[in-house]
């Protein structure tokens, strides 16, 4: 795996000096919307309630986190004002609400020049959240394949890092989704053609607060030993809905089979958002009750976990390749051809 000059720049943003990846993401948006609303007199939300509380929050996490995920609708604006130099920015490019058809999930971009306006915008990256099933409709499996692609390429055109976070869910007459079927989904989203730099997965297994059977480490520790071997590029854990405590321990496996860091998603922000609108009372609970465990996660990370520069699709060599025409070779943004038709208004 070869990394071009914008790309390694922008996983090096992400990332601390030594190579792992403590991200947070404050990227949700019609659950926001939705928990804005009910802890409103009127019942409502607007842009701005739910600007505030992502504001709030993100004012925390910027300063805890080496990179935040956030929405292109209230994130951005939310987070501009508390990004300080140390901390990178991960814009999501899907739409917020999906398409849920008889046949399967299907994604959309937020609008069809979003991956430019992100690197305009100054992202060292974006991340598509995919909900995917490789045993689904077939024209829903091409559709979500389509998409990856089109992001792919358009990342590739402008040079920024694509961050994948392949997303199972329930679907009707078909079995739960098996460990073996996200090793599937990986050993096809990592060929080269789709062009994706890191992946962002959710937990495998479902793990259970206080889990403590013997067995069911031995399961866990099994099922993280063949993912980490599937994988040959950079990787870290979502906590994708899951507890703090159940968070903690597939982090534990996670990091001794190969994983770069984790990505702090709502089980890190969510209580303490229903003090809304009391963003104060919000960013201390924050402080006191969830930054450390935070802490806690990157120190393991720093101890167990495997730098994304060290992972097994990369040479040292492929990190940085230069030459004494390399300037005059390395493509301009006029040279990219970034057509898409992979948006829908929502």
């Amino acid at each position: 795996m070869r990394l071009s000059p914008g790309k390694y720049r922008g996983l090096r943003r992400l990332s601390d000096d030594q190579g792992f990846l403590s991200m947070s993401a404050v990227s949700q948006r019609p659950a926001m919307e939705q928990l804005v609303a009910n802890l409103s007199e009127d019942g409502r939300f607007d842009f701005q309630r739910v600007a505030q509380l992502k504001s709030a929050i993100l004012d925390i996490w910027s300063r805890h986190s080496t990179a935040v995920l956030v929405d292109p609708q209230y994130g951005y604006p939310s987070a501009a004002e508390h990004l300080g130099h140390q901390c990178g920015l991960i814009i999501a490019v899907e739409q917020g609400h999906l398409e849920r058809t008889a046949g399967g999930i299907r994604n959309y971009l937020f609008c069809e020049d979003i991956i430019a306006k992100a690197k305009r915008l100054g992202a060292d990256a974006v991340n598509l959240s995919l909900w995917f099933r490789p045993d689904v409709d077939t024209d829903v499996i091409s559709h979500q394949k389509r998409l990856v692609l089109e992001v792919g390429r358009q990342c590739r055109a402008m040079d920024i890092v694509f961050l994948l976070s392949p997303l199972s869910y329930e679907h009707p007459g078909a079995p739960d989704f098996s460990p073996l079927q996200m090793i599937d989904v990986i050993q096809e989203f990592q060929k080269p053609e789709y062009q994706v730099d890191l992946f962002q997965l959710e937990n495998p297994v479902v793990v259970s607060d206080g889990l403590s059977e013997p067995s069911a480490h031995e399961r866990l520790e099994t099922v993280y030993r063949e993912l980490g071997a599937a994988i040959n590029i950079p990787w870290v854990m979502l906590t994708a809905g899951s507890s703090i405590a159940s968070f903690q321990q597939a982090l534990s496996h996670a990091f001794g089979a190969g994983a770069s860091g984790f990505l702090a998603g709502r089980s890190f922000w969510l209580e303490q958002a229903k003090e809304f609108p009391d963003f104060d009372l919000i960013k201390r609970r924050l402080v006191t009750e969830v930054v450390p465990v935070a802490n806690k996660l990157t120190d393991a990370l720093r101890n167990q976990g495997t730098p994304w520069f060290k992972a097994a699709g990369f040479a040292q060599s492929d990190l940085i390749a230069g030459s004494a025409d390399f300037f005059e070779r390395y493509a301009s943004f006029s040279d990219a051809n970034l057509r898409t038709g992979h948006s829908k208004s929502a």
